[in-house]
């Protein structure tokens, strides 16, 4: 979820997905939602005020990992207690999380990125928000457990989506679904790249998702999302039909990935104030088609249910009690192939 009604003013928020296929991830939502409301209760003394007289309370602690990847400087800092998260495992968690976006885009999105790591109980990666600065900057803020294991960390997609986020532009509130959407549907993909997971979890989670993004009755098109799901999962079903589509009118030349390239490549990331008829524009002329803009018309203000069981099925991909089963003779199996993998240059030094 991105909260930025004004832009001069809040320079937007980009909240980490609610994966509703992972209800393990679901309790975090309500505890930053309380965190954020809390903190906003105390925002006078946090910015130096006394309390009934007393001192102003003190900055927290902060050290700092100074890390360079894809011509982009990267700045974490430990804030408060996570100081004493191990350092060598954090430095080791936003190299995985750029290396896998850096899969997808072939850059980080931003010349500068400041990442603000807060500690909280518990073992886990929790609530995650992305933004900017005046000056261009990426901002990621994140809360992570205390008692983090390198094992959780791998298993982390958090920070992996938060930085998808900063190499397209931030919507409006009505068009929060493309931005929440692609960084939905791309994160797994990339993560599959860097093989921080398995294909198999990729569509497990995809066709899972999926079926949650669909409209319901009395339901708009996803310019009148009313719910997480509906934002993230109809965003990311939008994303595979137009991946499906460009590589179906290119012979398999070009997918979504290409579009989003070049939108990036053309300047269009998370500070970038582009409305999304230009963004879309730019990502089709980059490709020489027209799908993103075609299909955001069709889906943007009108319910479109997508028989996602033919799809599947066209793309040679079945969940079953199982697991994951694949028809490499189904009629878009090269699809889904590249869907994943991409071309070969799309890979990056992991160095």
């Amino acid at each position: 979820m991105a909260l930025r009604p004004n832009a001069k003013h809040l320079r937007g928020r980009s909240v980490s997905k609610f994966d509703w296929a992972r209800q393990t991830r679901n309790s975090h939502l309500f505890a930053g939602i309380a965190l954020l409301i809390a903190l906003a209760s105390v925002t006078p003394f946090l910015s130096g005020a006394k309390i009934f007289g007393g001192p102003a309370m003190a900055s927290p602690a902060v050290s700092r990992l100074e890390i360079d990847r894809f011509d982009t400087k990267i700045d974490v800092q430990l804030i408060g207690e996570a100081r004493k998260i191990n350092s060598k495992l954090i430095r080791e968690w936003v190299n995985d999380a750029a290396n896998s976006v850096s899969a997808y885009y072939g850059h980080l999105g931003v010349k500068r990125l400041h990442i603000e790591v807060t500690a909280t109980g518990g073992d886990d990666v929790g609530f995650a928000s992305t933004s900017y600065n005046d000056d261009g900057d990426g901002i990621i803020e994140v809360y992570v457990g205390s008692r983090i294991t390198r094992k959780q960390f791998k298993k982390d997609w958090t920070l992996t989506l938060e930085m998808m986020h900063l190499s397209f532009p931030l919507m409006d509130h009505e068009h929060r679904w493309l931005a929440e959407g692609i960084a939905t549907y791309a994160e797994p993909i990339a993560r599959v790249r860097t093989h921080l997971i398995s294909e198999d979890q990729m569509w497990r989670e995809l066709i899972h998702g999926a079926s949650r993004g669909q409209p319901q009755e009395g339901d708009g098109g996803l310019n009148q999302s009313r719910t997480f799901t509906r934002w993230y999962w109809g965003g990311a079903i939008y994303c595979l039909l137009a991946d499906v589509e460009m590589r179906k009118q290119s012979q398999n030349s070009v997918g979504l990935s290409d579009a989003l390239k070049g939108i990036s490549d053309h300047g269009g990331n998370i500070a970038s104030e582009w409305a999304p008829d230009e963004t879309l524009r730019v990502g089709d002329s980059s490709v020489g088609l027209h799908v993103l803009s075609e299909l955001f018309d069709k889906m943007a203000d009108n319910p479109v249910r997508t028989d996602l069981d033919s799809l599947w099925s066209e793309l040679g991909v079945q969940l079953t009690t199982d697991g994951v089963v694949y028809n490499d003779r189904a009629p878009l199996a090269r699809v889904r192939k590249k869907i994943v993998w991409g071309s070969s240059n799309e890979m990056v030094n992991l160095q």
